[in-house]
């Protein structure tokens, strides 16, 4: 039997929530836990993905020429990349206007839960940063932390700095290290396909 490609079945399964979502309406908030668990078993694994699998490239590379321009292209492909997603976001917003078949009572709770989180992201977005503490802020004070609360830009500039550092060390020393980093690379992406299955 002939398998199903893989962005086949994400788009099945798009279509499929959809249809739940129409035909139960509140109800299917009771298998709402399933996606949830979804997203979170992606999410878990995007930050070491990025990190071991950018250490890897950098490191393979063995040319600092060559490391200049796969970062200048990786912080150009992270910053279009996410342009597109607040663009998408933005229009699917915009055209399917969520929210707009509450009820008044409905409305008003949402209102009075979440009005003082919506106010504090408004006014954070507001307060635009300088170019100067945006480049200040990629170079993480904690690079756990940084890893912990998602901050990719400072996991990106980290893997680069230790993929560049691991061409300069003896390769005696730095050998074990990227093979610890490709069977945990490997790891992540058996993660990842299992996930998608």
């Amino acid at each position: 039997m002939k398998k199903i490609p893989l962005h086949t079945k994400i788009f099945i399964g798009l279509f499929l929530g959809v249809i739940i979502g129409l035909v139960f309406g509140p109800k299917a908030k009771n298998i709402e836990f399933i996606g949830t668990i979804f997203i979170r078993l992606i999410t878990m694994v995007v930050v070491p993905l990025v990190f071991f699998s950018l250490t890897l490239g950098t490191a393979s590379l063995g040319d600092i020429k060559k490391l200049g321009r796969i970062g200048i292209k990786t912080f150009i492909y992270f910053t279009l990349t996410t342009a597109i997603a607040i663009i998408i976001g933005l229009l699917a917003a915009n055209l399917l206007k969520p929210g707009t078949g509450l009820n008044e009572q409905v409305k008003q709770e949402l209102f009075k839960n979440y009005q003082q989180t919506a106010q504090a992201k408004i006014s954070a977005a507001q307060e635009k940063p300088s170019l100067i503490s945006v480049l200040v802020n990629i170079v993480p004070t904690n690079p756990l932390k940084a890893m912990a609360e998602g901050e990719m830009l400072s996991v990106i500039f980290l893997a680069l700095i230790f993929g560049l550092c691991l061409t300069l060390i003896d390769t005696q020393k730095s050998k074990p290290i990227l093979q610890f980093f490709e069977g945990v690379n490997e790891t992540i992406l058996q993660v990842v396909n299992l996930v998608m299955k």
